[in-house]
């Protein structure tokens, strides 16, 4: 009954379907290999998203677990499939990354260079301008200890904001820095943080802006 339900077919009807029939066309060939991987003895047990078009036209996404059952002799008998309905999951990430790909395209645009560290203050994200002012790229960024790019004279007065940011709320201390560019030189920032806390209140990540 869920499968008819999540199909929106019929039993009847849909005892009469092939799983070729209820696959969207373009996704049929990944669907069909895992099932071969199965049938050959590569897999024992496979799972892959996929999509299926219910009896109204429309798609939806399910999430597919398949098993080989095999008879007493070890040979293939049939498939057991699993279909679990991922539609919502696929529709809260699709709107995640439309945020996601909204707020880069205005952060990259800003003239401020922004650092996102999390609570080991190690790089989780830089804008654009943050490339643009030092010259170092997202993957040398990426991971890093913040504190690599601080000049050594700059460091204390740097970690004695944060200290004074995380115990008291509301504050936004202003720090002149020196940061290191690629080529070796030093650029000045004047840069302010803020906390992001889960509800229990411990530190998720820091956000640090600063502008030349």
């Amino acid at each position: 009954p869920e499968l008819c339900r999540f199909l929106g077919y019929p039993e009847e009807r849909l005892r009469t379907l092939t799983y070729h029939e209820i696959t969207r066309p373009d996704v049929l060939l990944a669907s069909t290999t895992l099932y071969g991987k199965l049938a050959s003895g590569e897999l024992d047990t496979a799972r892959m998203e996929t999509i299926f078009m219910r009896g109204d036209g429309t798609a939806t996404w399910g999430l597919l677990s398949v098993v080989l059952v095999r008879d007493s002799a070890g040979k293939p008998s049939h498939f057991m499939s699993m279909i679990y309905d991922i539609n919502l999951r696929k529709r809260v990430q699709a709107e995640l990354e439309w945020t996601r790909s909204r707020y880069d395209a205005i952060l990259d645009n800003l003239e401020d260079a922004v650092f996102v560290t999390g609570p080991d203050h190690n790089l989780l994200y830089v804008n654009q301008t943050c490339h643009r002012l030092l010259g170092w790229t997202n993957e040398e960024f990426f991971g890093s200890f913040l504190y690599n790019y601080v000049h050594a004279d700059d460091q204390q007065a740097v970690q004695d904001s944060f200290a004074l940011l995380a115990t008291t709320p509301g504050e936004q201390p202003h720090v002149n820095c020196r940061l290191s560019r690629k080529d070796g030189t030093w650029l000045w920032l004047d840069t302010y943080a803020r906390i992001v806390r889960d509800p229990s209140g411990a530190i998720v990540e820091i956000i640090r802006v600063g502008r030349a």
